[in-house]
């Protein structure tokens, strides 16, 4: 995939030479994907479910869509359209000596001049013209190469490799032809945008680079175009929000222009644009400057803007500590002096997002002796104050006109930015947020010594109720909890009940704690140890002495699991259980939280009326939330002797949770009983009175 995607982003970027273009590129992009095209000056009509852009200047961009269900905040995600570069100077045209024409320029941003030497160039931007009594704007590329800034050769600049201080006034001025160009390049322009000359009455003109992208490496692991900072971003940012599912926030892809010097133009970051545009939704949906406001806590903000690589030649020009690379993942951009906004809460909530999308992060900090730049969020913030957490994707030679990043990382970016998109970030009391991806699953909890404990409440039911939070908790083991996670259970959620699906031998190797003020209840779903769904020393041990397919196995394991005698009186006796748990929390568990225990989350949630997907999707967070440790207990058991590949991947696809596995359950269930609903009251005695009480206990209006 990555591949393809690195094609579909060189595509996007050469097709914007300048930062009107990458706006007008990404305005088709909306159109074909059946957003409306929204007028500032104009009134809104917004409607739920409906799709939206909104455009400044023409070259900053906010896009978003309305959910059809309650709104929760705004997921914002920020980049860039600009890129440093030489802005074409008013009477350009400069002759030399009657044999050349060159063109005057100024320079546009912090950039690295000597990149821009011997390579093709031409121009792109915009022109002004008169049209039927009106101004209107034309979009001009002249797709050739036109223009190069020449070097002076050694022989004549002796000093040239000790280092240069370039003057842009005399050493970057591009020479556009020889002297019988002389008075053509303003028709030239005219001509290539389909417009008389005499009919330009202004113009916003830039050089860019010419040269196309390339994959490039040993392993072909790099890729290198112009403009990467920022278009890398806001491509990424643009395929995330297109590809998002529906969540429980506005999704809002923002592009403004004017980042690279200072973004305080009426389209820049500094600018109302962003605040204007939320303030315009709030006030079309019919909600008040409270409700906005209301809205603004529960949003967030992913500032995204390129970082700097670890370069391989200047190692020692990176942070000793904090050290990211190419293909290393999304870098989370930190300063002390808040030139990026990233906070520990921050940068704690898009962490999550990353663990949600399966994608890694990597942290970058300035050396404290070199002073860093900034980005969009401290400035946006002025205007608009969410959250925010600066991130961006590692690269070299920024602010070159041919910069490099890694193929991998693109990827990764837009994982990230569709999860982020399809979530909603909460703030559920002083210090505390949830993130509810897609109004779906239930949230995971943050303990640092329990990876897979989530509070199911927020999961929307298909009557449109929801399930009470801090009231139903799943889990793996609490062997190991620590101090302060056994405080935030008992203090946030208000933990009353453990039942614990484990077997005897389970328990004896990693017995639960004991936890004052909370009953624990011994309710082992399979009464030995079945092979495959246990972690315990023995467990494991059989497992690497495996004979049998591993999948099969497991497709043999969940039919057992709610299909055996015993396992169907257990299961009842944890409704009863349920049932009897008036007030507080109530957690249940197995091992690792995947099999019994959510199986047992299936069970509970299809009684309270959640639909099939969305339970499906419950079951399989747990590939999210235990890859760490997994990972870690793989490479425990590889460095064991004896331990052979195949018997690895063996133990690796009994610890995932697949479809497959979830699937074997219900088909025997349906094929059983014909519904979960027949189960439930057939084998687990929850008749229709029973699962009133239970809904009535566990769920409430949104």
């Amino acid at each position: 995939m990555s591949g393809q995607l690195t094609r579909e982003l060189f595509d996007f970027i050469e097709g914007s030479p300048s930062c009107f273009h990458a706006v007008e590129s990404m305005r088709r992009q909306l159109g074909d994907a059946g957003y409306t095209q929204l007028l500032e000056s104009k009134q809104w009509n917004l409607v739920p479910g409906g799709k939206y852009y909104v455009i400044r200047n023409g070259s900053s961009l906010i896009a978003f869509r309305i959910p059809v269900a309650e709104i929760r905040g705004f997921q914002i995600m920020a980049s860039h359209s600009d890129s440093p570069c030489f802005k074409i100077k008013e009477n350009p045209e400069m002759e030399a000596e009657g044999h050349y024409v060159r063109l005057n320029v100024e320079k546009y941003g912090g950039m690295l001049m000597a990149p821009w030497f011997d390579r093709p160039l031409s121009v792109a931007g915009r022109l002004m013209v008169r049209e039927d009594g009106q101004i209107k704007t034309k979009l001009v590329n002249v797709d050739r190469d036109l223009l190069m800034i020449p070097n002076l050769a050694i022989h004549m600049n002796r000093e040239a490799n000790d280092g240069m201080k370039y003057n842009v006034q005399k050493d970057l001025l591009p020479l556009y032809g020889d002297g019988t160009a002389k008075g053509s390049f303003s028709k030239l322009i005219a001509q290539t945008a389909g417009v008389l000359p005499e009919t330009v009455i202004g113009s916003d003109l830039f050089l860019y680079n010419r040269m196309p992208g390339s994959i490039w490496g040993a392993n072909r692991e790099f890729i290198s175009i112009g403009k990467l900072d920022d278009l890398q971003c806001a491509f990424s940012s643009l395929k995330g929000f297109l590809e998002a599912e529906e969540g429980e926030s506005i999704p809002v892809h923002c592009v403004f222009d004017n980042e690279e010097v200072g973004s305080g133009t009426r389209q820049g970051a500094a600018s109302t644009f962003l605040y204007d545009t939320l303030a315009n939704i709030c006030g079309s949906l019919g909600k008040t400057m409270m409700e906005y406001r209301r809205l603004l806590a529960s949003s967030f903000m992913l500032s995204a803007d390129n970082a700097q690589g670890v370069h391989p030649n200047y190692m020692d020009k990176a942070c000793p500590t904090n050290r990211p690379y190419l293909n290393g993942g999304i870098v989370i951009k930190y300063s002390a002096n808040q030139k990026y906004t990233t906070d520990g809460i921050a940068a704690a909530v898009f962490k999550e997002i990353c663990a949600m999308a399966e994608v890694p992060y990597q942290n970058y900090v300035n050396r404290a002796d070199i002073p860093g730049g900034s980005t969009l969020g401290n400035i946006s913030g002025t205007q608009v104050a969410v959250a925010t957490v600066d991130i961006g994707l590692a690269q070299l030679a920024m602010h070159s006109p041919y910069e490099t990043s890694g193929i991998h990382d693109t990827e990764y970016l837009v994982r990230a930015a569709k999860v982020f998109f399809e979530s909603a970030v909460q703030e559920t009391g002083y210090g505390s947020f949830r993130i509810r991806h897609g109004g779906l699953a239930g949230t995971r909890i943050p303990l640092e010594s329990l990876p897979n404990t989530r509070d199911l409440g927020g999961i929307r039911t298909v009557d449109g109720r929801v399930i009470r939070p801090h009231r139903l908790l799943r889990s793996g083991a609490l062997a190991g909890i620590s101090d302060a996670d056994r405080d935030i259970l008992l203090k946030e959620y208000s933990l009353r009940t453990v039942i614990d699906f484990r077997t005897d031998t389970e328990r004896e190797e990693k017995p639960d704690p004991e936890i004052e003020g909370v009953r624990l209840i011994i309710n082992p779903i399979a009464e030995e140890e079945t092979m495959g769904i246990t972690r315990g020393r023995k467990g494991l041990l059989e497992l690497l002495d495996l004979k049998q397919d591993a999948d099969t196995l497991m497709m043999e394991i969940y039919p057992r699991l709610v299909g055996d005698e015993l396992s169907r009186a257990r299961y009842a006796r944890f409704f009863e259980l349920l049932l009897s748990q008036e007030e507080g929390a109530v957690l249940w568990h197995c091992s690792a939280g995947k099999d019994r225990a959510g199986l047992g989350a299936a069970l509970v949630l299809s009684a309270l009326g959640v639909p099939e997907d969305i339970i499906r999707e419950d079951y399989l967070l747990t590939n999210v939330y235990m890859q760490p440790a997994n990972d870690f207990l793989l490479s425990q058991l590889a460095e064991a002797s004896g331990v052979s590949a195949e018997k690895l991947a063996k133990v690796k696809t009994i610890f995932d949770a697949k479809e497959a596995y979830f699937d074997s359950a219900l088909n025997y269930i349906k094929n059983e009983y014909g519904t979960v609903t027949e189960y439930l009251e057939k084998a687990l005695g929850m008749d229709a009175e029973k699962l009133q009480k239970l809904q009535q206990m566990y769920l409430m209006e949104e």
